[in-house]
């Protein structure tokens, strides 16, 4: 017995929701702040700041915070592929990257660049 066009277009309409779903909780996901370095660091996975880099230096991705922090003139940092990327911007421009993390200074953020 064949599916009746009402069966089709519910069977659609509950995919399409689903995938609605999954890209919502994605979105969340990315946009979940973390504290890190005993509070002097917030980070978020799956995004990247895109340009304005200082300088690169390897680490973990937990240990990136930390390296942001030694180097002086750094208030936003990148670590992805087992580099953190140290970063200076007043506002820098957000890009998502699966796999990478990205995060800032509290105390450094609204500094000019």
């Amino acid at each position: 017995m064949a599916p009746k066009p009402f069966q089709i277009r519910w069977f659609f309409w509950m995919l399409v929701a689903g995938v609605a779903w999954v890209s919502s909780a994605e979105e969340n996901q990315v946009r979940q702040y973390n504290y890190g370095d005993n509070g002097q660091t917030i980070w978020m996975w799956n995004c990247d700041w895109i340009n304005n880099d200082i300088a690169q230096k390897p680490s973990s991705a937990d240990q990136c915070g930390g390296v942001c922090i030694a180097y002086p003139n750094c208030n936003h940092f990148t670590w992805t592929n087992g580099v953190c990327y140290m970063k200076r911007a007043k506002l820098p421009t957000e890009n998502r990257r699966v796999n990478g993390i990205c995060g800032w200074v509290l105390s450094r953020a609204y500094w000019s660049s």
